[in-house]
């Protein structure tokens, strides 16, 4: 009877939607910001305590570095959930489910079964960099991400079904979204998938369609209507260098040529690990007649050729982040995956894959134990009945993987989401006590209690963290800026001597070096 239930694929389906909604909200608001979270909820905080929503800001000054569409899209979250780590992260969460569900769609649109589309869907919300790192950050990577894997495949789409006005704009009004969460890299992704698009179809007179004018007229509107209204409060032209500046700050245009060398040789390796355990599908395309196999599916030799096009300006730039490419790798992905399915149970390469998800799946009851007695884990609550269920879930996954081959990938998908239950349950409280982050947040959040009532700044251009930025300015309730006549002000000493006619009244301590900043008052 058990044997029966673990040898249904519906029993592993109905084990993954049960597991991956809670996974992905358990602890959500445990740990406090990192600095990229900060800057992104400062932002939108700023635009609602000022009531400006067109020119950016950080402690008051303007922000130039993203458009602003993310931080309109979180002052919903806020005024819908109020302001908090919570907020910001249900947001990526929501973001997320879009984007698998979106995956899912486009594979049942180009003709794929329903179990290879939910299994596409799968593999990329269970992928290492997602489910470990930006899954649970409030970050603006997975919207962009889902944005622009909609803008390839419905070029990809529109372009098959011969839908030209659709294809330019859609497609354009995609390239304006992700703009205005990006600035400059979304035109990469358009104009490397039009590309791959005309050398697979090789018809380049498409480019020509009078559509293009319409979607770049679409374009055209709604940017420049938004730096009309911000060149109404600010110099426009201020804003173009700096989003040039973070679209090209880590490419190989600001390195040396030994560093791109070094990153051409090292950045697909970095990707295997990042992408685990799915990644390690790369080796069933090491073999004999790939291409072939690739050609024989449309649309798995579009997502063969966009990942190509796209990536090559990442692999050639030293200082990228894996989140940069989280829109490819779901490209790639239908490529192993499509592979994966139609490689024989006989296939060595298929065959050492199973090997290495074996020893995954094995190694992690071990990992688990090892882990919880090689470390204080007496702030866990219920510790040994979370460990043996985590363990019974473990074991269980492990025993069905080595006698039932036939959802092998469905069954590390369960195990991916028991792991990442298990770092929900026991090391996120774990991270939160020992964060840096947690003492610094705490010590802002004091402070702008403290004097926020009678009024708080920052002396002149003294240098405060974004994390604690965000937590003063929660606390008070406005902005933190470095132009109002307060009776605080906050002076970070590295720049500036103690005015005279001013004590130093408090101190505390920023997550940036661990630096101390000073409270100072007039005496």
């Amino acid at each position: 009877m058990i044997k029966q239930i673990l040898s249904a694929q519906l029993f592993w389906m109905i084990c993954c939607f049960i597991l991956v909604f809670p996974v992905l909200l358990v602890n959500l608001g445990i740990n406090p910001f990192i600095e990229d979270e900060a800057i992104r909820g400062t932002v939108a905080m700023e635009m609602m305590y000022s009531g400006n929503y067109i020119t950016p800001t950080i402690n008051g000054a303007f922000y130039y570095y993203k458009p602003p569409l993310y931080n309109w899209i979180l002052t919903i979250f806020y005024q819908s959930f109020g302001i908090s780590e919570w907020s910001s992260r249900i947001a990526t969460v929501f973001f997320l489910f879009g984007f698998g569900n979106s995956i899912y769609l486009t594979h049942r649109k180009v003709g794929f079964k329903a179990t290879f589309s939910i299994l596409a869907a799968l593999i990329y919300i269970t992928c290492g960099r997602v489910m470990f790192w930006d899954s649970f950050l409030g970050l603006i990577d997975i919207f962009y991400s889902w944005m622009m894997y909609l803008l390839m495949v419905y070029i990809y789409l529109d372009w098959k079904a011969e839908r030209w006005w659709f294809l330019f704009i859609r497609g354009f009004s995609l390239l304006t979204i992700g703009f205005m969460l990006k600035g400059y890299p979304t035109f990469l992704f358009m104009g490397c998938t039009m590309i791959t698009m005309v050398l697979i179809t090789r018809d380049y007179k498409r480019l020509l369609h009078p559509g293009l004018l319409v979607g770049m007229t679409i374009f055209s509107l709604i940017v420049g209507g938004y730096y009309y209204l911000y060149n109404q409060y600010h110099d426009v032209s201020r804003t173009f260098m700096p989003l040039l500046e973070q679209a090209t700050s880590r490419t190989g245009i600001w390195h040396g040529i030994g560093q791109v060398l070094l990153h051409l040789i090292t950045y697909p390796f970095e990707n295997i690990y990042h992408f685990l355990p799915w990644s390690l599908m790369a080796i069933l395309l090491m073999r004999k007649g790939i291409i072939a196999r690739l050609k024989s599916h449309d649309f798995v030799w579009f997502c063969w050729w966009a990942f190509i096009t796209n990536i090559l300006t990442y692999w050639v730039s030293p200082q990228v982040y894996p989140r940069y490419i989280l829109m490819l790798v779901p490209l790639m992905f239908t490529v192993m995956l499509y592979v994966y399915q139609e490689s024989k149970p006989t296939d060595l390469r298929k065959k050492i894959l199973h090997g290495l998800w074996g020893i995954i799946l094995i190694g992690a009851p071990i990992f688990l134990i090892v882990g919880v007695y090689s470390r204080d884990m007496s702030i866990i609550s219920s510790l040994g009945v979370k460990v043996a269920l985590f363990f019974i879930g473990f074991l269980l996954c492990a025993t069905a993987f080595l006698f039932i081959k036939k959802h092998r990938l469905l069954i590390v998908v369960t195990t991916v989401l028991i792991v990442r239950m298990v770092f929900n349950y026991l090391v996120m409280p774990i991270r939160a006590s020992e964060n840096i982050a947690t003492k610094t947040s705490t010590q802002a959040i004091e402070i702008a209690r403290i004097y926020g009532e009678e009024g708080i700044s920052m002396y002149k251009k003294s240098v405060i963290d974004f994390t604690s930025t965000f937590y003063a300015e929660k606390e008070l309730g406005y902005i933190l800026d470095r132009t109002s006549d307060t009776p605080y002000k906050i002076i970070d000493q590295r720049l500036y001597t103690i005015p005279d006619g001013y004590e130093v009244i408090d101190t505390f301590m920023i997550r940036r070096d661990e630096r101390i900043l000073n409270v100072i008052k007039k005496q």
